[in-house]
């Protein structure tokens, strides 16, 4: 079926070429229509301060370097601002969650994928995910622990005056009685 149609367009295109006054031998241009020419093409050179803007800045304006640019950023930066909020399983590869403290972002990255400028997602385990920037490597943790200070018993809660029962009144006044609706 193919072949048919190919051959087809073929016999078309020859029928049309030996028709008369479709192929012109001459290069002069028929009475009465002007010459037309396409002006001289401008230098590459002239565009190169446009191509130096940014493509996707609302501004166009050219980047201001603020300086050098921070060496590498710490552990304790990158814990700071992103958490581990999940792993899951996209098809057969194992993805990574995370989530900006502030609740900015949220990024699902795969191993080898990028987190910012400067950490890369190098592991991906049950519990935890590792990320490098150069020689540094981060292990961030699913569930992180919580404040291990020592807990207070409720009825030390009560005595300070930080318990849900006695945070209205005065440290020296008795707690309410409790009257039945009989």
């Amino acid at each position: 079926m193919n072949a048919i149609r190919m051959r087809y367009r073929l016999v078309c295109l020859l029928l049309l070429m030996m028709l008369p006054g479709l192929t012109r031998s001459d290069t002069q241009a028929a009475p009465g229509v002007p010459d037309l020419q396409l002006p001289p093409a401008p230098s590459l050179g002239q565009f190169d301060e446009i191509l130096e803007r940014p493509l996707f800045s609302p501004s166009r304006s050219p980047d201001v370097d603020t300086g050098p640019a921070p060496d590498q950023a710490t552990a304790e930066e990158l814990k700071a601002q992103w958490q581990l909020t999940g792993i899951l399983l996209v098809g057969s590869e194992f993805r990574a969650l995370l989530q900006q403290r502030n609740g900015g972002l949220q990024r699902v990255l795969g191993t080898g994928m990028p987190l910012d400028d400067s950490w890369v997602l190098i592991a991906i385990e049950q519990n935890a995910v590792r990320l490098q920037a150069g020689d540094v490597e981060v292990q961030l943790v699913l569930r992180e622990p919580r404040d291990t200070g020592p807990v207070q018993r409720r009825s030390d809660r009560i005595k300070n005056g930080s318990g849900s029962r006695a945070s209205g009144m005065a440290p020296d006044q008795p707690p309410p009685k409790e009257v039945s609706n009989e």
